[in-house]
């Protein structure tokens, strides 16, 4: 039990994996034990026993808390002993490290010592000495893994929830469950790729469905760990990636080759001249200068072009993963949006692709060329004094591991410090986006104290990462500079040693020290370079989640729709779902149909399923059960784009973009389609073209984010002009008066009416609304309540029936009386 928790016969565990209920066995006396372990003093089966009697005395109302609080009781205990297995882990590496040092200090003090003259084969003993020192990191390697398989922490596997394995952690500070967005303080989490979940969402089996985030389509939530990429497997996506620039790679490995090539010679040929120097050999010291000179330049230029070729793959990689992303989020189904948060998709597209491209750029940039650097400048310095190469390379393992251990510190810190600023940065974009509301209730002392709150705690972790670092380049440096110490002290006493077998000349010494540093930058280059290929394919499974994920509606193929055909819309047995509200049907056996040209007005009280049926109209959704018909053809065999052209669309929330008002008006029509005069047109017919033309810039003004210049009313109208320029066969229209004023309120409403009673232009309406004068002339009227169609009929025959219809009825012309105009 020295690296993890026993339990039922001494098996090693160190995490849950199993559901924890029931748990009465152990009160029934049946030999099977509380799946809560015991402490030395009995507390935990106490903990659990407890709360199995809660549980008993409790309602079922209760049932799934008293579960909860047993699985977080469970958690901890196993917590604790992954908590105490890391300790002992410590421990025993720090062991194997000091050990292997000490035995590499005495195998570099005995190649220092050993007059190899005595062997009969000159080469055999330094072949020996070196395979020791490979032997003794070699065993160093395998103990530490060893130790790191007792003491790993296996995790939760829950591929419904997430594709990675989950852990127990109890410091989840500052972090938020990703499928319910509450805070958290303990929870699982995922260190592949900063997933986290809260113990109730953990324990929910319907968590995944109505939890937010995630790769889901029209026909449900997916599982992720169909995209799940490990280290090797992200590699590999990335060199596919890739290879369509391999011409430019090509270019660039064979420049990498020949700069490394003469970077490595360089050091030789300077060794040369401080040899010809001391010698005063003018003709030498010549030669090897003009050598040195031509191998300068030959770097120069092919490390150039290297980096020219490597850039551009770098940029184009960046640009083709990009916009990949983006198309792949623009493409998704409406569903994926109703649990999907716009700060989450812009990370993806922003902190995701970095984190997905950085190792790729840092691969195709240095690493490459700090492999050849570091094995190159390993062989030379063993050419130039095997002696001095076991004396210096003592200092390299405990360097090794000092960055090592700080590394995975840094990476944990790191990770919670980008978690916080996440937070302060979601604070920030709230508050500025809600900015009348923050200034309207004087809050903004509110919002600086939660963003000042986020920003401390990243402080706070980021002070700590800055000590670690100083402490661990304060040892790194000791040692390398022990090292550069052994390197002068033992190279000068060779050069002035008299022993052929082990003097070196000066020039090979400042060669063998630019050799040394040659090794020393390369290894820093190259340190955590796995880590960052780790991290990389957690980031990379939720950028290719998205890239990979087809849309379960495609918007690209079926039947083109012509203005010719009939424009009637029937709902046959429609039953309609939300994937975040599984539990609650919205349509319930929708028969009902709306014939070509006419008008078709539906009411009810709000959230009876009205809108949810524009929604299926315009197939952001399909419906659980039955089929909706346009023209008599099923809807799903038209293809949407086409479609679309022919449906004009209305919400009650109108969506404008940041840019002129013309360019909103002409928002998805192509060039050249309708003139200006069109334009001008339409907008006079929406009553929008006065109050537009009374800004200085025209149709050229610019309403800001949102349209936030622009009042409701004037935004509605040019929501109503931007329908009627495109001449829609199928009008619908959400209630598109209902958030206003009543002046806006009547004049929007006064070009809703111009355009239903248009003698030019025959639409089919579908209309949801409250007002009176706009049901009223309705060719039908339909009354839904609860996802049901309760009424139907026109105005006269609805009212003579004296039901639902007619209470509405009577409830707006009581409401009127009291409304000011």
């Amino acid at each position: 039990g020295f690296f993890g928790a026993k339990r039922d016969g001494g098996t090693p565990n160190h995490t849950l994996r199993q559901p924890l209920l029931p748990i009465a066995a152990h009160h029934a006396g049946n030999g099977h034990h509380c799946r809560v372990a015991d402490d030395d003093e009995g507390n935990g089966r106490r903990a659990c026993c407890g709360l199995w009697n809660r549980k008993k005395r409790g309602s079922g109302e209760g049932h799934q808390r008293i579960k909860e609080e047993i699985e977080a009781a469970e958690a901890l205990h196993f917590y604790k002993d992954v908590k105490r297995a890391n300790r002992n882990k410590i421990i025993a590496e720090s062991l194997i490290f000091g050990l292997s040092t000490l035995f590499q200090v005495y195998s570099g003090i005995k190649a220092v010592c050993f007059d190899v003259s005595t062997f009969k084969h000159s080469l055999s003993f330094p072949s020996l000495m070196v395979l020791s020192v490979i032997c003794i990191n070699a065993e160093s390697i395998f103990c530490c893994m060893m130790i790191e398989s007792f003491a790993k922490e296996q995790g939760i596997d829950k591929p419904d929830v997430h594709g990675h394995p989950l852990y127990f952690s109890k410091a989840n500070t500052g972090h938020t469950c990703d499928l319910c967005r509450k805070r958290i303080l303990k929870g699982y989490r995922c260190w592949a790729c900063d997933f986290d979940i809260c113990m109730k969402c953990m324990g929910s089996k319907t968590a995944r469905v109505e939890g937010e985030g995630g790769v889901r389509g029209d026909k449900g939530v997916r599982s992720e760990s169909e995209v799940t990429l490990k280290p090797m497997e992200y590699f590999n996506r990335a060199l596919w990636l890739a290879s369509s620039e391999w011409r430019l790679l090509a270019c660039a490995f064979m420049s990498l080759l020949l700069a490394s090539g003469t970077n490595l010679m360089s050091p030789i040929f300077s060794g040369h001249v401080f040899n010809a120097i001391k010698d005063e050999n003018h003709p030498s010291f010549l030669h090897n200068i003009r050598i040195f000179v031509v191998l300068s330049l030959a770097s120069g230029v092919f490390g150039s072009c290297r980096s020219l070729c490597f850039r551009v793959v770098q940029r184009r990689l960046s640009f083709l993963t990009r916009n990949r992303l983006f198309e792949g989020i623009i493409r998704q189904d409406i569903a994926f949006y109703d649990a999907a948060q716009t700060g989450d998709l812009i990370s993806r597209m922003s902190w995701d692709c970095n984190a997905m491209l950085q190792p790729i750029s840092n691969l195709l940039g240095s690493t490459l060329q700090s492999i050849f650097f570091f094995f190159g400048g390993l062989i030379m310095c063993f050419v130039i004094s095997w002696r001095l190469s076991m004396l210096a390379f003592t200092t390299m393992l405990p360097i090794i591991h000092l960055t090592s251990k700080y590394a995975v510190f840094s990476q944990r810190l790191n990770r919670e410090i980008f978690t916080f600023i996440g937070m302060a940065n979601s604070i920030a974009q709230e508050a500025m986006a809600n900015i009348r509301t923050v200034r309207a209730f004087s809050t903004e002392d509110v919002e600086l104290k939660r963003y000042r709150q986020e920003t401390k705690e990243a402080l706070k972790r980021g002070i700590r990462d800055a000590f670690a670092n100083a402490g661990t380049i304060l040892l790194s440096n000791l040692i390398d500079y022990g090292a550069s110490t052994l390197i002068l002290l033992y190279g000068g006493l060779l050069v002035m040693s008299k022993n052929e077998s082990k003097a070196i000349s000066i020039g090979m010494l400042y060669a063998y020290l630019r050799f040394w540093n040659m090794i020393q930058s390369s290894y820093q280059s190259l340190q955590g370079v796995m880590n960052s290929f780790t991290k990389a394919a957690g980031a990379a499974q939720r950028v290719l989640s998205l890239m990979d994920s087809l849309p379960d509606i495609d918007p690209s193929s079926g039947v083109v729709a012509t203005s010719q055909m009939s424009w009637s819309v029937e709902f046959q047995n429609v039953f309609f779902v939300y994937q975040m509200r599984p539990d609650v049907v919205v349509l319930k056996n929708i028969n009902l149909k709306m014939e070509s040209s006419e008008v078709c007005a539906l009411v009810g009280p709000s959230g009876c399923g009205k809108t949810t049926m524009i929604s299926l109209i315009l197939r952001y959704y399909d419906p659980t059960n039955g089929k909706i018909l346009i023209g008599g053809r099923e809807l799903q065999s038209f293809n949407l784009k086409a479609l679309h052209k022919h449906v004009g669309y209305v919400s009650q929330e109108t969506q404008m973009f940041a840019k002129t008002i013309e360019e909103n008006i002409l928002y998805g029509c192509e060039e050249g389609e309708y003139t200006q005069e069109d334009l001008v047109t339409a907008c006079k017919a929406a009553n929008a073209h006065d109050f537009i033309t009374s800004f200085p810039s025209g149709y050229q003004t610019r309403i800001g984010e949102r349209g936030v210049r622009l009042s409701g009313g004037q935004k509605q109208r040019i929501a109503i002009a931007r329908m009627m320029l495109r001449q829609p066969k199928l009008l619908l229209l959400d209630e598109a008066t209902s958030a206003l004023d009543a002046e806006s309120e009547s004049l929007v409403q006064e070009s809703i009416d111009q355009l239903l009673e248009s003698k030019e232009h025959k639409y089919t309406v579908v209309l949801v609304a409250h007002r009176l004068s706009t049901v009223v002339n309705a060719n039908q009227i339909c009354v839904v309540d609860k996802g049901v169609v309760t009424e139907r009929g026109t105005h006269d025959s609805l009212m003579k029936l004296e039901g639902t219809y007619t209470k509405l009825v009577s409830k707006q012309l009581e409401k009127t009386k009291n409304m000011l105009y």
